[in-house]
């Protein structure tokens, strides 16, 4: 009895000493994230994406479906009753079989319209899939370039940090001699204070944006390194400023949401011959023992085999026909005005991303004209420093001033490609490259 309780108490140590272990393997796991890196997880992690996958999908088979609409049908037909006129026994005489094939090769261009819609509905998936992609890499990028910021702000937070504590070391020696009064020490205490705030602050918002980040991949990872995202100020990589008329050209010609509002006219206007087509005489084909009729109440009791042409000519529907031509022609100039809508809503998207790329543009310049201002500033302080004429403490204060600017010109360099991405997305195109197997067959069917 002793032995199996021993036992047992020897497998629960050992359980829980291996789920400590795995639970720490877990949480030392980490990944290095450049933005190729989270473009590739985000893609392959997204609700989003798997969800636009299975609408893909769906329109395949719904095409799939209305081209099979098109082929001939086989079927076999059994029968059996009584005469009730002259209420005879049932006999075998009373019994019929039918094996019959019909093909329905012209429903008034029901079955066209029903292929050609169909088309349409894949294309439109595709396309829609794209745009959450595009959204997708857009809003990683974005979110890149803050986290990028904020490392930035822990930075000099740090040594602002490091700055206050050697002032607040410094004035407490100097007090020693006079130089400073209790009050002035409790003055720079209270500063001392508010940079550990900040350094704490700034630890919170890269944790924060760290989070965000990991949700939108979707991955379950506790610890992630920012990788090389090329931050570096290049200015060759500057998108060239191009003129509006220029850059709503490109949104026109590569916006998906025009591409499939322009698939949804054409289809009205498809669906309007069509409705029209319904005056028209139907026409149908068969083959087999026996032929009818729609319910296919025309038998045979032999096995002669018949074929032959029916046709059906519409005499008179109640007014159906008429309503439903005029419903396509509503639902075709419905079709018109919403590619008119977005054309606009295309032309104010390029107008306010231009604007947006020109402010950015603008601060960038400006705060690198500040940075060079500071620079000739800077060199003639590091020659007082070396002269003696400027403290080490001076020199450091300096120096971290000058820092602030630096990281200053960063941020507005980062502002630049955000609002060239924003421009690039505004205009249907991808800042990173993803797979372009999607785009075949897109801008026609």
């Amino acid at each position: 009895m002793n032995i199996k309780k021993i036992l047992l108490l020897f497998n629960l140590i050992l359980v829980i000493f291996l789920s400590d272990n795995l639970n720490n393997c877990l949480k030392a796991e980490s990944i290095t994230l450049d933005l190729e890196e989270a473009v590739k997880l985000a893609i392959l992690n997204s609700p989003e994406i798997k969800m636009a996958d299975e609408d893909v999908v769906k329109s395949e088979n719904d095409l799939k479906l209305a081209k099979k609409q098109y082929l001939p049908r086989l079927s076999f037909q059994g029968s059996a009753g009584v005469d009730l006129l002259s209420l005879e026994d049932f006999s075998e005489n009373n019994i019929g079989t039918d094996l019959i094939l019909d093909w329905n090769f012209f429903q008034n261009g029901m079955l066209i319209y029903g292929i050609k819609r169909a088309k349409v509905n894949v294309v439109s998936s595709k396309l829609k899939r794209r745009d959450v992609e595009l959204e997708l890499v857009f809003s990683i990028k974005t979110m890149l370039y803050g986290l990028q910021s904020r490392i930035e702000d822990l930075e000099l937070a740090r040594q602002n940090l490091e700055h206050e504590k050697a002032k607040f070391e410094l004035m407490k020696v100097e007090q020693e001699h006079g130089k400073h009064t209790r009050t002035d020490i409790m003055r720079k205490q209270a500063s001392l204070f508010r940079a550990e705030n900040e350094l704490k602050s700034a630890q919170r918002a890269i944790d924060s944006s760290k989070q965000k980040l990991v949700q939108k991949i979707e991955i379950d990872f506790d610890g992630i390194t920012i990788g090389d995202n090329n931050q570096d100020i290049k200015e060759e990589t500057f998108m060239p400023l191009s003129s509006e008329k220029e850059a709503l050209k490109t949104a026109m010609e590569n916006r998906n949401d025009l591409k499939t509002t322009n698939l949804q006219w054409e289809l009205s206007k498809l669906g309007l011959k069509v409705s029209k087509w319904k005056r028209w005489p139907q026409i149908e084909m068969f083959a087999g023992s026996a032929f009818a009729i729609d319910d296919l109440e025309r038998q045979s009791n032999d096995l002669k085999f018949r074929t032959g042409v029916i046709v059906r000519y519409p005499l008179y529907d109640g007014g159906q026909t008429k309503s439903h031509i005029d419903a396509a022609r509503i639902q075709e100039r419905k079709a018109a005005l919403n590619v008119e809508n977005i054309k606009k809503r295309i032309s104010n998207d390029v107008q306010d991303a231009l604007f947006s790329l020109e402010g950015a543009v603008a601060s960038f310049e400006s705060s690198k004209l500040q940075l060079k201002i500071l620079s000739d500033e800077m060199e003639k302080a590091e020659v007082e420093y070396k002269d003696g004429r400027v403290s080490q403490f001076e020199w450091n204060e300096a120096k971290l001033n000058y820092q602030r600017v630096v990281f200053q010109v960063k941020k507005a360099w980062r502002s630049v490609l955000e609002a060239q991405d924003y421009l690039s997305k505004m205009q249907g195109l991808s800042t990173v490259d993803i797979d372009k197997g999607e785009e075949q067959g897109e801008n026609s069917i």
